[in-house]
């Protein structure tokens, strides 16, 4: 049976410490990238929803709101 010289098992042991730090570098980077841009509020993802829907849909769901559906006609046509 054969042991390894302990400066082997160090070096090893350190390379593994500086992957670790890495990778939980790179982590933390991809977490923090676009942190102060804002999400999705909740009337453009409604302006979003409702504009993907065929049009004589928008026009029934926009004629219970006080909105007219000229924006979402606009908004549709600019998604597609």
């Amino acid at each position: 049976m054969s042991i390894a010289p302990p400066t082997l098992s160090l070096r090893r042991h350190a390379l593994q410490r500086w992957v670790l730090l890495a990778l939980t570098l790179f982590a933390f980077a991809l977490r923090v990238y676009h942190l102060g841009s804002p999400p999705l509020l909740w009337d453009e993802g409604w302006s979003i929803g409702l504009s993907r829907l065929p049009l004589g849909e928008i026009a029934r769901i926009t004629a219970l709101d006080v909105h007219p559906p000229l924006y979402y006609f606009l908004f549709k046509g600019w998604l597609i």
